[in-house]
């Protein structure tokens, strides 16, 4: 993975401020969508022979922002709106937590891509997510970068989901939320 041929062994440190985190979420009948930004706390990736053998980092729901809405066209709104019961009650569950419990290399996999399974916990509620994930290595970092979706319904984020609630018209939410990562992390 990566050019470097050195042993890579060690604890990598999640930079927040290089790291990013996306979210994109959709409207089930509408061509019309919302995404912003998440920020990435702080987490640790440990590695040996080149690979990742754990690793995990905690995420800021209190600072979840839109990025598609003007201030004056609802942004603020809508922030205060997902920060809410409705959605993710970051008042009384302020962090998310994503715990890599698995790494697995793919038989055709392209090289650096590694199949990442991990317990995501939001709202104190865990289930496990898979997804693919491009890593690479320099000589003191390392970089993480996938896309990937999850079903919000099973965080218990109910609101407006036309999986549980009938006669929503054109605006039901998909259950699904796209989410993108893109973790420097250094030793």
């Amino acid at each position: 993975m990566g050019d470097h041929k050195q042993d890579n062994k060690g604890i990598y440190k999640i930079d927040s401020k290089l790291s990013s985190m996306t979210w994109r979420g959709y409207y089930v009948f509408l061509f019309d969508q919302h995404h912003g930004s998440i920020q990435l706390v702080k987490g640790q990736i440990a590695t040996e022979n080149n690979e990742i053998i754990k690793g995990e980092f905690e995420i800021d729901m209190q600072s979840i922002k839109n990025q598609n809405l003007s201030i004056n066209n609802g942004r603020t709104e809508l922030e205060n709106h997902l920060k809410s019961d409705d959605f993710f009650s970051v008042n009384k569950y302020p962090k998310a937590k994503f715990t890599i419990t698995k790494i697995k290399k793919e038989k055709d996999a392209p090289p650096g891509e590694r199949l990442i399974t991990g317990d995501l916990t939001i709202k104190d509620i865990t289930h496990p997510v898979t997804f693919p994930a491009s890593i690479s290595f320099t000589k003191n970092s390392m970089k993480t970068s996938t896309k990937f979706k999850i079903d919000r319904t099973k965080w218990g984020i109910k609101f407006d989901s036309g999986s549980f609630f009938r006669n929503l018209g054109d605006g039901a939410i998909s259950d699904a939320i796209g989410i993108e990562l893109n973790v420097v992390s250094v030793k």
